[in-house]
């Protein structure tokens, strides 16, 4: 009986010392997880109060950009050191689409570094997410008698990541609302070129004044102290060229400047966001489509969208320089005068629906590749209201009507007729 019971406290004892031993297990386990400790080993302190931190919270407009330095980053850590945020896992990346490619960055990092010019000072860098795309935490620890040299470790981080080493420099860019942020994204380089346009000469001259030269001469317009910035605003009716006009600058200017594309969102409540982030990113294209949507009549009642649209561009929130913005609008009567002025947007010009001569010279550049057999002046002297958008879904049209693959005479006949009765019923 009493062997039963010298057992029993035995088996107790056991259990008490594997409880004891997992507990120690677990203890280490977290000590070799917890950053503060790690980051007494790594930069050779002994006391948490040798040790110093600093960190950042990014948003979603500087993380990609951000991301791409740490990238760089990697280049120039202690390799051993390399692993996940949480050093017990590995790195984690993703893949950021840049336009017509992508480029694969480390999301969860950490790493030892040696930075400044002429000291050797260690610190341990971590980055990492807890919801990917939104926001994206900045880690340093460094120690305290370094402070002074690292301090400015984050900030020059980011600055960095927003000007020489942002994606976005010199390429076409979207600048989108997410969550009630600023996000912008790269996209393809559009397609359109001058010689898919047709256009009366003032339109071009008004182009080559107003952006062509801008751009030339910012330089000359800046040091004469006569600022270097510049508005246009393109109105007409709908498909008369002004989206195509904005995508071939878009496609001109990609590689000499930052070209952003703005939504009607953004337009109407990031605005001044949008400008100060394009400080960094000079020289500056920005195209912004359907202004009247953004900016309105102040006689329909004063909105967001108009109260920050003059503000900006007056320069009072974002003093930006080098920047030329060109704008559409279907209804120049729409926008509100006082955006209409100079130093907001120096001038308007009037797209307006193409000549007779000019819509045979639409006709003719949509049937260049055509197979087709057709009096192209008839057409154009009696297609007189039609658009040049409009005009090329007649020759789409008359491609699908069209008997045996050439397109006749009667084929694009009809298909105008159609749209000229549709336009008239709408």
């Amino acid at each position: 009986m009493s062997s039963g019971k010298r057992k029993t406290r035995e088996d107790l004892i056991q259990v008490e010392y594997d409880l004891y031993t997992e507990m120690l297990i677990e203890r280490r386990a977290k000590q070799e997880e917890d950053p503060q400790t790690i980051a007494l080993r790594l930069l050779d302190l002994r006391s948490a109060e040798d040790l110093i931190s600093f960190d950042e919270t990014l948003t979603p407009s500087d993380i990609e950009s951000v991301l791409l330095v740490v990238a760089d980053l990697l280049d120039r850590a202690v390799e051993e050191t390399v692993r996940g945020a949480n050093p017990t896992r590995p790195t984690t990346w993703e893949t950021i689409e840049l336009g017509d490619g992508s480029v694969r960055v480390p999301t969860s990092v950490s790493l030892l570094l040696h930075i400044g010019e002429n000291l050797d000072v260690p610190i341990w860098f971590r980055t990492w997410s807890s919801s990917p795309g939104y926001s994206q935490y900045l880690h340093v620890y460094a120690r305290a008698s370094d402070a002074d040299e690292i301090e400015g470790f984050l900030p020059d981080l980011i600055a960095t990541a927003r000007s020489e080493m942002s994606p976005y420099l010199r390429r076409v860019v979207e600048a989108q609302l997410v969550h009630g942020n600023l996000k912008l994204r790269v996209v393809p380089t559009p397609l359109e070129t001058r010689s898919g346009l047709i256009f009366e000469d003032d339109v071009w001259s008004a182009v080559t004044r107003n952006v062509d030269r801008l751009f030339e001469r910012m330089d000359a317009l800046v040091q004469s102290g006569l600022g270097g910035n510049r508005g246009l605003l393109l109105a007409g009716p709908p498909g008369t060229g002004k989206t195509a006009l904005c995508r071939v600058l878009a496609r001109e200017y990609e590689g000499s400047a930052t070209v952003v594309i703005v939504s009607a969102s953004v337009g109407s409540y990031m605005l001044s966001e949008l400008y100060e982030r394009l400080n960094l990113l000079t020289p500056a294209l920005v195209l912004v489509e359907d202004l009247d949507l953004i900016v309105g009549d102040r006689q329909d009642g004063v909105g967001p969208g108009l109260i920050q649209f003059l503000t900006v561009l007056d320069g009072l929130m974002t003093r930006h320089t080098g920047v030329v913005t060109v704008a559409t609008t279907n209804d120049a009567r729409a926008v509100d005068a006082a955006a209409q002025r100079a130093a907001r947007f120096d001038q308007m010009v009037h797209l307006g629906l193409p000549s007779e001569e000019a819509r045979r010279a639409i006709l003719e550049l949509y049937l260049m590749k055509v197979d087709h057999v057709a009096d192209l002046a008839s057409l154009a002297s009696q297609s007189d209201g039609l658009s040049g958008a409009d005009l090329r879904e007649v020759v789409r049209s008359a491609i699908l009507d069209a008997d045996d693959g050439t397109v006749r005479q009667k084929d694009l006949a009809a298909a105008s007729d159609r749209l000229m009765q549709a336009k008239e019923t709408a």
